[in-house]
């Protein structure tokens, strides 16, 4: 051993060089000093080492037999990609993690893009279903900050309330103040399919999608609230305007006009009687002017054509071999320009304008001119539909008549400010639109321009009918940039008084597309700002067993919650998201949305292209479900499996189900729909818009269960010239010591009606047959999520005493039979006279009663459950001085019922409704060929198993459906269907088995 220690010292010290190296190779392969130094990271002594040698050690070997096993970052749900590490500001590090949601807005020199929103949709909206919520507090003191898609966002009745902002919400709680503020670029503020590259830099692959802008619409709000003991005091503002965040200057609250606006080629101003139905008294137009820059233009003529409304546009080709002509439809939504996809938004543009007939117009007075149109237009129909009139002579038309000035600004090279002049009298409505042109060498005016809705811009006050209000009505014409609203409201609870006020004020400010030697100069356009206030006051007085209380309002018709804004379509045909193809080029922004049923939904939305995984098709995708739960859990009563089918429509379901024209509820605007299952597509305003009045009410408690109250309210249009006056008495029935579902309910409502007030609404629509694919049942089915249509009013209270009683009877006689009985009789005696000049009502009484009958019974035979069930309606409307049934239909609707378990966790169903000679009958006497006779019948074998903490629901199941037409002439109608299906289904334990 000795002998062989001298041999390396010798080695080393005659060729240390080699030794070295040996020593080095031999110590490199010894285990490291540290094992369980991780992945990734060198020790010290390896970091010297490093150096030294060519070689770069990759990944090396794990044992997990005795260790965890640790997947990569990125294969954690709902991580898809590899953190990073955050820095604040000022460099110091923050977390390692993901980007969620980032909204930025640069203002200054050069800038490309500065609006920018970032949503990763892998964490943010799966993770966490598109809501984050920072917060801390201390003592009394506290905030919130939210980010979110889908954001509940109400700040007062007047001023702000959404349910779908998308954005930040910062809420502030101290001893003595709370405050709200919110944030959003509303436009494009939900995910695209594919997003869009902007520029080089811009595009991001998905998950992550970013919406890049230079042009683009912002939202801001707030309010301020106090508590004084039982005072509450706020204060409330909002803002939506267009803005520009590459321009240097410009971009105040006030906005601008959007950049890729067109410029105006025509102005159209329309007058027309702004009480149609009395059919006189319409605006006279004395002369009509054009003010540019500040100077009366009077070489700029404007020429009158009068047609009446609703006519047909008489553009078009006329075929050479059958002589045939073709209209070219332009100024219907599914006609106009932007992909195809305007009928399903149409609900979203309701009541918000027409498109004119611009072309016609237009080629209306070239003809008159001497060009010939007959190319182009059916000339003898252009001639009888739209008639020239001379535009020097004092015009007027009523009813339904439109007198259209066209004021032709083409060769009007420089103009920053437009305004027209028009000295008109009576009961006037004066709108206009902007004519802009789309391609100069388009073949026919129908394509070479485009316009935009009409807008009301003036209306008189009331119904004047004898021209004292003659006076020079001046406005403005321009694009909306920017709209304010700000409000003061109040809330006192004081010894048995109770007082609730808001009183609020718009600003809506637009610009006239300028141009300078016919270039665009948008921003040299001066800003026009039109005015409006609303308010509302309501106060209520206990007195022991009586009370008394009233309110006054006024819902002033200048008074705005919603700005339109233009949208170029030329990004809109690209545009993968939620406003791609939006009618014509336009969108509107509400401060105040229509959601009547308080869901998570607007009832009216611009909604999403056809094919989106979240499309809402311009409306509520729930279904606008008004007043329908009454059991309180969380479904609405009308449609119980939620498949969008109202359930009167659908086998078994109808049994518990009433249409809206079976349910009684009071009906303070006359239209036969019970207010509070009433779908009016108005903004959800305290009280109507244009509207203003009061209502004095006294009620006092005559026992326990009786009650007596009376009222009085008197409601005007404050431009429409309408009137709604009632006067009346309520007597209330309600017996209150009734154990389980029993039930015993009266009221009868006498009342003085003087309404011509028009108040549209939707109500259901039954048409269309389709089989629903989740139970082989046979359901009437409309394309898209609202199955309803609008409704007229026909004025039937014009002038009226009104009788309404309603009785509502449910009770248990016996452990397994239960009993109701509603019964409903409504007295109108129309009053003869007149009730407006020229509008005459003569005098009848309408009769309207219903009758709803249930009966249940349950029992057992063996280990098979029975449960046969009977309901019975019927609805009847009859005019009793021609002794005419206008309406009168019955429905007798047998169903049995049968279960039997055959093992633990599977079950045997059967239902029959309609069973041989005693079918599902609907008896339709005052229109026989809705006669039907319906029988359906399914057996289906249901298994429950638990799945994984779920309830998992399997069902086989057969059906057969027939329905036989009383009307031979139906028989194509007539179905005799049989239909196998099979349907899983799965739940949560708490919230209840879903059978």
């Amino acid at each position: 051993m000795i002998n062989k220690f001298s041999s390396y010292l010798q080695i080393l010290q005659l060729k240390w060089p080699v030794a070295a190296m040996l020593f080095v190779v031999l110590s490199a392969g010894l285990p490291p000093a540290q094992a369980d130094v991780p992945t990734g990271r060198v020790s010290l002594r390896q970091e010297q080492l490093a150096p030294h040698f060519l070689r770069q050690d990759g990944l090396q070997y794990r044992n997990y037999a005795l260790r965890l096993y640790n997947n990569y970052p990125n294969h954690t749900f709902p991580y898809v990609e590899t953190p990073k590490s955050y820095y604040n500001n000022m460099g110091n590090h923050l977390v390692r993690g993901f980007d969620v949601w980032q909204w930025s807005e640069r203002r200054g020199t050069g800038e490309k893009y500065a609006s920018t929103l970032l949503t990763d949709q892998g964490i943010f909206e799966v993770g966490f279903d598109n809501v984050v919520v920072g917060k801390d507090s201390f003592g009394d003191w506290g905030y919130s900050l939210i980010v979110g898609d889908g954001l509940i966002a109400r700040l007062s009745p007047l001023v702000l309330s959404k349910t779908d902002f998308n954005g930040a919400r910062l809420d502030v709680l101290t001893p003595w103040l709370q405050g709200t503020l919110v944030g959003s670029r509303i436009e494009k503020p939900i995910k695209q399919i594919n997003p869009i590259a902007v520029d080089e830099t811009s595009f991001i692959d998905p998950p992550r999608v970013a919406y890049h802008a230079d042009a683009s619409v912002m939202m801001l709000g707030g309010r301020l609230q106090s508590q004084l003991g039982g005072l509450t005091l706020g204060l409330n503002g909002a803002n939506v305007h267009i803005f520009d965040s590459t321009a240097d200057d410009g971009n105040s609250l006030r906005g601008i006009v959007h950049p890729r606006q067109l410029l105006i080629d025509y102005l159209l101003i329309r007058f027309q009687d702004d009480s149609p139905s009395d059919g006189q008294g319409g605006p006279i137009v004395e002369e009509v002017r054009v003010i540019i820059d500040g100077e009366v233009r009077n070489d700029l003529k404007a020429f009158p054509v009068v047609n009446r409304t609703g006519v047909e546009t008489q553009v078009g080709t006329t075929s050479l071999r059958t002589g045939a002509f073709r209209a070219i439809i332009y100024n219907k939504p599914s006609g106009a320009r932007g992909g195809g996809f305007q009928a399903a938004k149409e609900p979203f543009y309701y009541n918000r304008g027409k498109i004119p007939l611009y072309a016609d117009y237009i080629y209306r007075l070239q003809h008159e001119a001497g060009i010939d149109v007959s190319k182009i237009t059916n000339v003898e129909g252009l001639l009888s539909v739209f008639q020239a009139r001379n535009a020097d002579e004092r015009q007027q038309v009523s009813g339904t008549d439109e007198l259209v000035y066209v004021i032709d600004l083409s060769r009007e090279q420089d103009m920053h400010e437009v305004q027209i002049e028009a000295l008109v009298s009576n009961d006037y409505r004066i709108d206009e639109a902007m004519v802009r042109r789309f391609q100069p060498k388009a073949a026919d005016l129908t394509k070479e321009y485009t316009s935009s809705f009409w807008r009301t811009a003036a209306r008189a006050k009331g119904n004047v009918q004898d021209g004292s209000n003659l006076k020079w009505v001046r406005f403005a014409i321009g694009e909306d940039t920017g709209l304010s609203t700000y409000s003061a409201d109040l809330h006192l609870t004081l010894a048995g008084l109770e007082v609730t006020g808001e009183y609020a004020r718009s600003a809506l400010y637009s610009r006239f597309a300028a141009r300078t030697e016919d270039k665009t100069a948008y921003n040299d356009a001066p800003a026009n700002r039109r005015n409006g206030s609303a308010y509302f006051l309501n106060a209520v007085r206990w007195f022991g067993k009586t009370r008394v209380g009233g309110e006054y309002f006024s819902m002033n018709p200048d008074f705005q919650t919603s700005m339109r804004s233009y949208q170029p379509l030329s990004f809109l045909c690209c545009y993968q998201g939620v406003y791609g193809g939006m009618i014509n080029e336009t969108l509107f922004w509400d401060l105040l949305q229509d959601n009547e049923d308080g869901d998570n939904y607007p009832d009216r939305n611009p909604g999403e292209i056809l094919g989106s995984p979240m499309a809402r098709y311009g409306d509520d995708r729930t279904g606008v479900l008004i007043g329908q739960d009454e059991d309180n859990d969380g479904i609405s009563d009308t449609d119980k499996n939620a498949n969008l089918v109202a359930d009167h429509t659908e086998p078994f379901l109808i049994f518990n189900a009433l249409p809206n024209t079976y349910v009684y509820g009071l009906d303070r605007n006359n239209n036969d729909e019970p207010d509070h299952r009433e779908d009016d597509l108005d903004f959800d305003m305290p009280y109507d818009h244009d509207l203003r009045g009061f209502h004095l009410f006294g009620s006092r408690d005559l026992s326990q269960n009786l009650s007596l109250s009376l009222g009085r309210y008197d409601v005007e249009q404050i431009a429409g010239g309408g009137r709604n006056r009632s006067t009346y008495a309520l007597l209330t029935y309600v017996h209150k010591n009734l154990r389980g579902d029993n039930r015993l309910f009266f009221e009868n409502h006498l009342r003085k009606v003087e309404d011509n007030i028009v108040d549209e609404y939707m109500a259901p629509r039954e048409k269309a047959v389709i089989a629903n694919t989740q139970t082989g049942n046979r359901v009437n089915f409309s394309t898209g999520s609202r199955i309803n249509q609008i409704r007229p009013d026909l004025l039937w209270y014009r002038d009226s005493y009104v009788n309404e009683s309603y009785l509502d009877v449910r009770f248990t006689p016996l452990s397994r039979l239960k009993l109701s009985q509603q019964l409903r009789l409504r007295f109108n005696w129309q009053q003869q006279g007149e009730i407006t000049p020229g509008i005459f009502q003569r005098g009848r009484r309408l009769d309207h009663s219903t009758v709803v009958s249930r009966a249940e019974y349950s029992f057992n035979w063996g280990r098979v459950e029975f449960t046969p069930q009977f309901k019975f309606m019927m609805r009847r409307l009859t005019d009793r001085e021609f002794k005419q049934d206008l309406i009168s239909e019955y429905r007798t609707i047998p169903i049995l019922r049968a279960r039997l378990p055959i093992l633990k966790r599977t079950s045997l169903a059967i239902g029959i409704q309609g069973m041989g000679p005693f079918p599902y009958r609907l008896k339709n006497d005052a229109n026989s060929q809705l006669s039907t006779k319906q029988w359906t019948s399914f057996a289906s074998l249901t298994n429950r198993s638990d799945y994984f903490g779920y309830e998992l629901y399997t069902i086989l199941g057969l059906r057969k459906d027939r329905l036989k037409y009383d009307d031979k002439l139906q028989k194509q109608r007539e179905y005799d269907d049989i239909s196998l299906f099979v349907n899983t289904m799965i739940g949560f334990t708490q919230f209840g088995r879903l059978l």
